[in-house]
């Protein structure tokens, strides 16, 4: 402090006779003896300052510990200031955006990390005075019941918030935060530690500790947090924060057993209940949420009723209910009104976006034609409840009424989401919902059914009007079902009140009817779809279904007993071939077509290998909207793909071209035969011909992992051609890629690019790049036309009720506009629907 200090020695001044003193009255904890003041007008200071505080000493004499600032800012000192340079504030007043007339009194954390802890509110008044709002400390009843100017509101606020703490050896703003800034700091830490550290700081003797922290920590040690740590060791455990909800989401292996992944679940639905409370603090005080402001009576009045508010829930999908529907036009495609598109994502909206307590886990199956949907969903163990309540007696132990609790909740949740299914179209009529405890493959417990008009009448303004938020019904769960009365029901309650197995309702064999395995699925296509799919019947856009005599396996095995013979190995991949038999047009004159993925088969309008070197004779007079398809075996795509590698290492450059190209006409939506063809060409350093297969084949790349390699094998293609600038571009692309061996790759060998060509510009930000690569006619991937062309192709399918061949083109769609969790929650209900597992193929 010494390079900010006036003339005087020990840090005190002589007050001058026209200094302006302000006295204090003492605050709580303030030390005996001592008084307190504030003064200005009395040495020098920083420009545009109120003054300092300052500790009273006999003579005259003072010594200024803080000096405060006009924009609210208070600055610890030893002595008398020149300027700030160096120095950080101790206390700062801000005022919220939303609520201008209030603002949070703030200190840097106590741990000492950047950042600030909220220590209290304020509120100006018309006057212009300050008065306390939620202060962690207090300031005594002197300062708390009056309103002060600025000058003299600040310095008790630095006082009662810095100085006197300090005197009594406890970091200044130690306790003081809100409830949502303690969750989120569990965010981006290793879980268990940060786990611990939560239920650590919520069982210490600390008397800082907040109510808020002790209540979170019983709620964690109940919920088995203990246990996180294990489970964390061997497997990869993640916490995020959902953006749609903002509660917390668990992400973990698949592997996790079931023991494991109960833990997990209880866990994060403890974290959940916490969220409750902070938002029901931030209702309380203006929404702040202080930590310190709610006992723990409050925090579990908060938690407790989350699990029962089915009518806030209602109330939100009831205004869900006839709103525009976002989501029926995706990539410029776009869904009937009333269709199954429409319908399956207005109640995936509703479910992806409304807050539940527990994780919401569930598929559902639509049948517009005959108005029917039947919901599959997961509701929580008994063990996932707390184990204790607060009650008026105080904590009682809850262990025993936890199965009567789950089956209140099963019972409250089939309620609401056969509301979200009738809000979802008024085509919906009938709704079936069964409940799978744990997990949606876990045994079935509960299978309600409901009528549309009866559930309206009924069923919907008991949800809406609080009647099932009764506390009395968690105890109940026949009482609540009595309230829903579904129109047909498979139910048992065990002797503790807890929901038992159950045989689920027959399922409507209109689902069955849309769900025949692709590959046999023999019922025509609508007209409308026939030119862009290149087929007329569901069973054409089959490729994943393969019975041939010879197997993908059987190719792999060839390869791998003559990986070091290739003659060998190429005479018995002929042999393969031949046994296969003559691979051409069929007998209806379809062409052969192999695809890599599901949603590869959508794409073959936009077919961008027709070129003259892999055009096939006898089809240049059929219009392209014509021409149809059919799936060959998998072997033999796989038998030419190594024919033309075995050719490679033997030295045949022109067999293993011709390979190649053999590949990408078997396969021209498949990206890997444009690569395969771009390398075949790059060994023999034909790099304008490379880089011309893979600006053919960015057309259709659709998998990131597909492009990205592309770019990269495209950009030292360029290199090599001289054309450095869109070289540059590719290797821009690939370097933020998610493959991170790839994108360290690309960043060496950009590095190596730019010092070749002297280039010292400043990195090409991704704009910029995807810029370059347009104006050079070099797709940037997904292209619109192929996100388009899949968007086309799944709405018109899923809308013409062919939900299996849509799943991985949705998937695909969802993820190239916008990462939408509406259209990534439908794969599942697409692939599967209700089903206990998929059909064979």
């Amino acid at each position: 402090m010494g390079a900010h200090r006036t003339e005087a020695v020990d840090g005190t001044i002589k007050l001058p006779l026209l200094a302006k003193t302000g006295k204090l009255a003492a605050i709580p904890g303030q030390p005996e003896g001592v008084t307190y003041a504030v003064v200005w007008d009395a040495c020098g200071e920083p420009a545009r300052g109120l003054g300092y505080v300052a500790e009273l000493l006999p003579s005259r004499r003072a010594r200024p510990i803080a000096w405060l600032a006009g924009d609210g800012k208070a600055y610890s000192c030893d002595g008398p200031l020149r300027d700030l340079a160096g120095l950080r504030p101790s206390l700062t007043l801000a005022r919220w955006e939303e609520q201008p007339d209030t603002g949070a009194i703030r200190v840097p954390n106590p741990d000492g990390s950047s950042g600030v802890t909220l220590v209290g509110e304020f509120r100006r008044g018309w006057d212009g005075k300050y008065a306390f709002v939620n202060p962690t400390r207090d300031p005594g009843r002197f300062f708390a019941s009056r309103t002060w100017e600025l000058r003299y509101f600040l310095a008790v606020c630095w006082l009662t918030f810095v100085h006197v703490p300090q005197t009594q050896g406890v970091a200044p703003g130690a306790g003081g935060g809100r409830i949502s800034e303690t969750l989120l700091a569990l965010v981006g830490k290793p879980l268990p530690d940060a786990l611990d550290a939560m239920i650590w700081r919520g069982t210490t003797n600390d008397g800082s500790v907040s109510e808020f922290e002790r209540f979170a920590a019983r709620q964690l040690v109940e919920a088995g947090a203990a246990d996180v740590r294990a489970i964390a060791a061997e497997h990869n455990v993640h916490l995020v924060r959902l953006s749609t909800t903002s509660l917390f989401w668990m992400r973990f292996d698949d592997d996790v057993d079931e023991r494991g992944r109960a833990t997990l679940l209880a866990v994060e639905a403890a974290l959940n209940r916490l969220w409750y409370v902070a938002w029901a603090a931030e209702a309380a005080d203006g929404g702040v949420g202080m930590l310190h402001a709610f006992d723990q009576h409050f925090c579990a009045q908060a938690a407790q009723g989350a699990l029962r508010e089915a009518s806030r829930i209602a109330g939100r999908i009831a205004a869900a209910e006839g709103a525009d529907n976002p989501h029926r036009t995706v990539g410029g495609a776009s869904g009937q009104r009333g269709g199954a598109w429409d319908v399956m994502t207005r109640f995936a909206a509703i479910c992806e976006r409304t807050r539940f307590p527990f994780r919401l886990e569930y598929r559902f199956d639509v049948d517009v034609a005959s108005g029917a949907m039947a919901v599959r969903f997961a509701v929580p163990t008994p063990a996932m409840f707390p184990a204790t309540r607060l009650e008026a007696p105080g904590w009682q132990d809850a262990r025993a009424r936890r199965p009567a609790h789950a089956a209140a909740y099963a019972v409250r949740l089939a309620g609401l989401l056969a509301q979200a299914a009738f809000a979802s179209s008024v085509r919906i009529t009938a709704v079936d919902l069964t409940a799978h405890e744990g997990a949606l493959d876990g045994r079935p417990v509960l299978s309600l059914g409901f009528e549309r008009t009866p559930f309206v009448m009924g069923a919907q303004p008991a949800l809406r009007d609080g009647r099932c938020d009764d506390p009395a019904l968690d105890d109940d769960p026949l009482a609540l079902l009595h309230i829903l009365r579904p129109a047909r029901h498979a139910v048992a309650f065990a002797a503790d009140r807890g929901l038992a197995a159950i045989e689920p309702l027959p399922l409507n064999p209109a689902f069955a009817a849309n769900r025949v395995p692709l590959w046999r699925d023999g019922r025509p296509l609508p007209e409308a779809l026939r030119p862009l799919l290149r087929a007329d019947t569901a069973a054409e856009l089959d490729v994943m279904h393969d019975d041939a005599a010879v197997g993908s396996d059987d190719v792999r095995a060839i390869v791998e007993d003559n990986e070091d013979s290739p003659l060998v190995g190429s005479v018995q991949l002929e042999a393969a071939l031949a046994q296969l038999g003559e691979i051409g047009l069929d007998g209806q004159g379809r062409l052969p077509l192999y695809c890599g993925q599901p949603a590869m088969r959508l794409l073959v309008s936009l077919n961008p290998a027709e070129s003259p070197d892999t055009a096939i004779p006898g089809i240049e007079q059929t219009p392209a909207s014509e021409r149809r398809y059919w799936k060959i075996p998998d072997a033999v795509y796989d038998a030419h793909l190594w024919l033309g590698r075995f050719a490679h290492r033997s030295g045949e450059h022109e067999r293993a071209v011709a390979e190649a190209v053999q590949c990408l006409t078997l396969a021209p939506t498949t990206p890997r035969s444009y690569v395969e063809l771009a390398v075949r060409h790059a060994e023999q350093d034909q790099y304008a011909q490379a880089a011309d297969v893979l600006v053919r084949g960015l057309r259709v790349a659709t998998l990131e992992q597909d492009y990205v390699y592309m770019y990269y094998r495209l950009a030292y293609a360029l290199w090599q051609t001289g054309r450095h600038n869109q070289a540059v571009a590719c290797y821009t692309l690939v370097t933020d890629c998610a493959n991170e061996a790839l994108a360290d790759t690309a960043r060496e060998e950009l590095g190596e690019l730019r010092r070749q060509t002297d280039d010292a510009r400043p990195p090409m930000a991704r704009a910029e790049a995807e810029q370059v690569l347009r104006a050079a006619g070099i797709p940037v991937a997904p292209t619109e036309a192929a996100t388009e062309t899949l968007a086309r192709a799944a709405i018109g399918l899923i809308d013409a009720g062919f939900p299996l061949a849509a799943a991985d083109a949705v998937w695909l769609v969802g993820r190239h506009t916008g990462g939408s969790d509406v259209l990534g929650a439908l794969p599942p209900s697409l692939r599967l629907g209700v089903a206990d597992a998929p059909q064979p193929d």
